[in-house]
């Protein structure tokens, strides 16, 4: 049976103004400015420069997949020899 077309419900609504930043994008994003606006005095420091916008700018997802298996296999090792936690989840 076909619903009347006075009953049927209201197209949803797309967003139209930008989406807000969370926190953790907003200080990558200051972090980025900061960083572009250092002048390296040498070679070296460009580089580094470099690879810390790499970073920055990387939003594969890969870190936030990794990192919690990081911090469980590093205070699981801690524990084996008998060190505190470096992790308080």
């Amino acid at each position: 049976m076909r619903r009347p077309s006075n009953t049927s419900k209201p197209a949803r609504r797309r967003r139209t103004g930008p989406r807000a930043r969370t926190p953790h994008e907003i200080v990558i994003a200051t972090a980025l400015e900061t960083i572009g606006q250092i002048q390296p005095e040498t070679p070296r420091a460009a580089s580094v420069i470099a690879l810390l916008q790499s970073w920055l700018e990387d939003d594969s997802g890969y870190d936030e997949k990794a990192w919690p298996k990081l911090q469980k296999a590093l205070d699981e090792q801690r524990a084996q020899v008998g060190a505190r936690r470096l992790f308080n989840d």
